[in-house]
């Protein structure tokens, strides 16, 4: 199953979910609510206070845990009944200025994970991460148009985020990270 997810530092975005905010809580005991997330005998529910701006979102697990949300919205959504171990194909992307630097790390705080399970909603999901792609954010925003774009020998796509604006050059159709940046 292939889930492709923006690691948004305002919010989280998949294909066939709405997007949440990248903030969440943790509790050792099962707060009230619906949407509760239980990984490795934690709580997790989504915040609408947003995790403090983060360059490096590989510091610690909480944009781990915030995937986690963004796959088993997926799952639901694809009606899967989770119940088998899924295999996870996951795309993710990084702004286009730090893509150069961290695109690696971030591969790899996805994967080696192994067999990843956890309960959303009180239902058991597992599933390994078996590849990881990383793409430019502009890039990945762009890709929905790319026959139009091929047709024009430059266009200046911009992704305002919410705490980045990142802009990325394409030359008929090829991403020039000559021309790109991040500006917080």
């Amino acid at each position: 199953m292939l889930i492709a997810i923006d690691h948004g530092n305002k919010q989280m975005k998949t294909v066939h979910c709405p997007p949440f905010v990248s903030g969440l809580t943790e509790n050792a005991d099962r707060p009230f609510g619906r949407d509760i997330l239980k990984y490795q005998d934690k709580y997790y529910s989504l915040s609408e206070q947003r995790i403090p701006y983060k360059r490096n979102k590989t510091e610690d697990d909480r944009f781990f845990i915030l995937t986690l949300f963004g796959i088993a919205e997926e799952i639901m959504k694809r009606e899967t009944s989770g119940e088998e171990t899924m295999r996870i194909q996951l795309a993710v992307g990084l702004p286009p200025a730090h893509y150069g630097a961290q695109n690696q790390d971030f591969v790899r705080y996805f994967s080696n994970r192994g067999l990843v399970r956890f309960e959303y909603r009180d239902k058991p999901l597992m599933f390994y991460i078996e590849d990881v792609r990383c793409y430019p954010q502009a890039y990945a925003a762009a890709v929905t148009m790319m026959d139009r774009l091929m047709e024009n020998p430059r266009v200046l796509v911009i992704d305002i985020g919410g705490f980045t604006a990142d802009y990325l050059m394409m030359r008929s159709g090829r991403a020039d990270l000559a021309v790109c940046d991040s500006l917080e």
